[in-house]
Order: structure tokens, then sequence, then C-alpha cells
């Protein structure tokens, strides 16, 4: 008579919530058309970015202070040069 055993096991299932990730390009125009020298990719530019929560039918803006929840977060996990950013 062959043996058998059951075993049973148990998922335990921790959702987990991914990181959102904003990637900006710079794109730079010279002479009327794309610019590749280093004087016009490396300028420091300034670029305005709306930041809004999708509520199941539209989008809203951000309260202020979500605004400034995100922009400290995103400094402490990002501490590098902070004399060009002017958030």
């Amino acid at each position: 008579m062959p043996y058998s055993r059951t075993i049973s096991f148990k998922n335990n299932y921790i959702p987990a919530t991914p990181k959102k990730t904003i990637t900006i390009n710079k794109i730079v125009e010279e002479f009327g058309g794309t610019a590749h020298s280093p004087e016009a990719t490396s300028k420091s530019f300034d670029f305005y970015i709306g930041l809004y929560r999708y509520n199941g039918s539209e989008y809203i803006p951000l309260s202020d202070t979500e605004t400034a929840t995100i922009v400290n977060n995103w400094k402490a996990e990002h501490p590098g040069r902070q004399e060009n950013r002017r958030l």
C-alpha cells in the first residue's frame, strides 16, 4: 500500500504599494533643431509640474499640504545637491 501525506501551505499575501516614478526629459533646441552640444544639454532649466489625484471620475489638484508632503519625502529620499532646487 503506497504511503501518501497531505501537506498544507498557507500563503500570507502582503500587498505592496509600488513606488511612483516621474521622468523628466530635457529637449533642447538650438539653431532650429535638437542640440547635442554639452553647453546646451548641461545648462540648468526650470520646469513646472502639476500634481493631481484621480478620484475615479476626474483629476483633482493636490492640496498644498499633500504637495508639501510629496516634496519633503522626495527631498529626504534624494539628498543630493540642493543649491539649484527650488521645491
